[in-house]
């Protein structure tokens, strides 16, 4: 026996079906068929074993199902699944069983959670105003992982806190996220080291309110210096809407706010007064970031790209949403679902994307903390 940990929310995530508008675990996506299922579909009989044989195509050494105008042909009128229907749950493939759902396999334990790009899960991630918990139970599952053990010990003791200061609400979200991105940065330096017990200085420092208010003052007053925030900016949005995006509004939006970023952010405190009661649900992403990609750093000594990306994906929701409140006049929590949701989908749940991103933090003229902290603080 071993455990499994997920959020609180996890066992509460139900598809809606028919009321779902989006319909992302079906559209536009490339549906990989696992092993065991294609077999199954290769011996059923009947008109639908003929269907799915006849929609199964294979690519790079995987079984894919193909789509008909970028929909699975399966999806029936009413959106709903007709191999489901007709077959049960059972007779799904894995991908299509479990999504949202993800895991994460570590000696000892499994991590289980819910993806933001479904919109019923972000929904679930983003809605609770109380903070983020997290819970644990008994599996069966049988994991086998090669890292150093040491080293995961102390990365996860690091994320303990660096889910305190994402969630010490006496801070604005920005300077949580800059203290969050220095914590990482540091560690960062230990791991390239292979010198993962002198992780334990740093969790005692930044578990230390006085130092995190010194550090916060310190980092305030180069901020103000800063006279490269405008392009920081333009960098990232130019190198996000330069991914492989699907949603063309969206990439749209991107490039428009690149071209010139100050136009919105010179209404930065209006929009944080006017977004203050629902700072909840920024706070909820960051976490949700964190606590998908912080311990994988244990695989590929990558720490500081992967707190870059909860950085990231923080400034492109906070700026998304900016747009969205200068067009209506207002902030309503579905625009930030909707706006997180759709990064999730164009970024987080595209592998390509993703690579681009961690290949990029190594590109110190647009990833560097230095700039992410004039951004947050800014």
């Amino acid at each position: 026996w071993i455990m499994r940990r997920m959020p609180g929310y996890f066992h509460n995530f139900h598809c809606t079906g028919t009321d779902c508008r989006d319909n992302c675990c079906c559209v536009g996506w490339e549906i990989e068929l696992d092993p065991a299922t294609a077999e199954k579909y290769r011996r059923m009989e009947g008109e639908l074993g003929e269907r799915l044989r006849a929609a199964m195509y294979e690519e790079d050494g995987c079984i894919c199902m193909g789509q008909t105008d970028g929909r699975c042909p399966f999806l029936d009128a009413r959106n709903l699944c007709s191999i489901q229907q007709s077959l049960g749950a059972d007779m799904l493939g894995e991908i299509c069983r479990e999504h949202p759902r993800y895991y994460a396999w570590f000696d000892g334990i499994t991590e289980a959670g819910v993806g933001m790009c479904c919109e019923e899960a972000a929904r679930l991630i983003l809605s609770d105003p109380a903070l983020d918990t997290f819970v644990t139970e008994d599996s069966r599952e049988d994991n086998d992982c090669d890292y150093d053990p040491a080293v995961f010990d102390a990365l996860f003791a690091a994320r303990q806190t660096a889910f305190r200061l994402l969630q010490n609400r006496e801070l604005p979200l920005g300077e949580r996220l800059t203290l969050f991105l220095v914590f990482a940065d540091g560690l960062q330096e230990y791991l390239d080291l292979d010198e993962p017990e002198r992780m334990q200085q740093d969790i005692r420092q930044f578990s230390n309110e006085a130092y995190c208010r010194s550090m916060l003052d310190t980092l305030h007053a180069r901020s103000r210096g800063d006279k490269n925030r405008t392009a920081h900016w333009r960098a990232l949005l130019e190198l996000v809407a330069g991914l492989d995006i699907l949603d063309a509004a969206w990439k749209n939006r991107l490039e428009a706010l690149s071209r010139d970023p100050d136009r919105l952010l010179c209404r930065c405190d209006a929009f944080a007064a006017d977004a203050a009661p629902l700072a909840y649900a920024f706070e909820h992403g960051a976490v949700y970031y964190t606590y998908r990609y912080f311990l994988r750093a244990v695989f590929d000594g990558d720490l500081l790209a992967k707190a870059q990306l909860t950085v990231i994906a923080a400034l492109i929701l906070g700026i998304c949403c900016m747009a969205e409140w200068e067009k209506t006049g207002t902030l309503t929590l579905e625009q930030i679902i909707a706006q997180a949701k759709t990064f999730s989908q164009e970024v987080e749940y595209s592998i390509e994307n993703m690579d681009a991103l961690a290949e990029a933090s190594y590109q110190t003229a647009v990833f560097h903390t230095e700039g992410f902290v004039s951004m947050l603080l800014g």
